[in-house]
């Protein structure tokens, strides 16, 4: 019944689906004790990552209805559909193409991981979980244990590491374009950045503009080269708005009348039209973004997020108060990372409306920047670890 290539799903919550996630877990589990053996994860975190790799089984049907994420239908179903009919083609000749390359770039690299069952909603949680313990295995020499395992405990990455979406795949792409890039290892930085253009377009073009910048302009090292392309990037900005913000106003108009605002009403004109206009408007959406959903606004998950976004703007403030403390290459390499992160963090500041697509997408926005910011506090560490082997 199981791994047999189709796209027929356990539906629903019965013994059967308890017998394919209680594989699937078994199956992670072995995968842990090889690493371990081979030294690639610490013994004494073994019990943490056994307990860990249970999250799955509180997500799906316990926390909520997986219909709440109905893209978990689309992920699971492709990672059938690769182990019935092999591997599916990746095009970027058009929007459809690159919407369907997305999911099955993803789907493939969930095939990757060896499970007992594909066939629950689950099962892909289960292949998020190996890739967040390959997070931890590429930094744990780069920063310290405990702060890589501190942040994996934060409620959204563990929602999000326990459901079947691209999330953890993103950030994974992610953490390790960022690391290359500061490294100086420009072709598997910007590798990444290729995967994560498949992926997520959105969160590409910082990185794009920080790749180019470094190579470039050596915005990590020359405060005038910063500078520049601050100006250049400002006066781009400016001169090329007619030819953007339609685009943007399209999502803006979109993602309202996903999050419920009246047709009417987005009809009339949410939307800005005026450039000043349009970095007043993006500025004020993105102070609110870094803490929404506020307390009034949700229940639930919901207050627990907003607590979670106090703390991290916390962790960035502690953070780049060590940072400010080092030599000039690593502030400025802190700064351009910062504003890195804004420039994603305010495209979907102006275009987002719904709250739960807003935490979802700042999810992989802010978490790879925050390893980033802890690699260049710890680079010492880093160094010395580096020495050590």
């Amino acid at each position: 019944m199981f791994n047999t290539g189709n796209s027929e799903f356990i539906n629903e919550f019965s013994s059967l689906f308890f017998i394919s996630e209680i594989a699937n877990y078994l199956c992670v589990v072995g995968i842990l004790i090889i690493l371990t053996r081979f030294k690639l994860v610490e013994e004494k975190y073994f019990i943490f990552w056994c307990l860990y790799f249970l999250t799955p089984f509180f997500g799906n049907y316990v926390l909520f209805d997986p219909l709440y994420m109905p893209d978990q239908y689309i992920y699971t179903n492709t990672v059938n559909e690769i182990r019935a009919d092999g591997l599916p083609e990746i095009g970027l000749s058009n929007y459809d193409a690159v919407r369907n390359s997305v999911t099955n770039l993803s789907s493939i690299f969930f095939s990757f991981i060896p499970l007992f069952s594909n066939l629950t909603i689950t099962s892909v949680a289960f292949a998020n979980q190996i890739y967040t313990l390959l997070i931890y295995i590429y930094l744990r020499n780069k920063i310290k244990s405990w702060e890589i395992l501190a942040l994996l405990l934060l409620p959204s990455f563990i929602l999000y590491s326990s459901v079947s979406l691209r999330e953890v795949l993103i950030i994974f792409f992610t953490v390790i374009s960022l690391i290359s890039l500061i490294e100086k290892k420009y072709l598997v930085s910007l590798l990444c950045i290729f995967l994560i253009f498949i992926f997520k377009i959105q969160n590409s073009i910082a990185l794009l503009i920080m790749f180019f910048g470094v190579l470039v302009f050596r915005i990590d090292k020359s405060i005038t080269g910063l500078l520049v392309l601050i100006s250049l990037i400002l006066l781009g900005s400016f001169i090329f708005f007619d030819e953007y913000i339609p685009f943007l106003n399209l999502y803006r108009n979109a993602f309202a009348l996903e999050a419920g605002i009246d047709r009417f009403i987005v009809n009339r004109g949410i939307v800005a039209t005026e450039y000043l206009d349009f970095v007043w408007t993006t500025a004020k959406a993105l102070v609110g973004s870094l803490v929404r959903p506020f307390p009034w606004q949700t229940g639930g998950l919901g207050v627990i997020i907003f607590f979670e976004n106090i703390f991290i703007l916390f962790i960035v403030y502690k953070l780049f108060q060590d940072i400010f403390k080092g030599d000039k290459n690593k502030v400025l390499t802190g700064i351009f990372l910062l504003l890195g992160l804004l420039v994603t963090l305010s495209f979907y500041a102006y275009t987002i409306s719904n709250l739960g697509t807003l935490s979802r997408y700042r999810f992989t926005t802010i978490y790879p920047f925050l390893f980033a910011f802890l690699y260049i506090q710890n680079q010492q560490f880093s160094q010395e670890n580096e020495k050590s082997k």
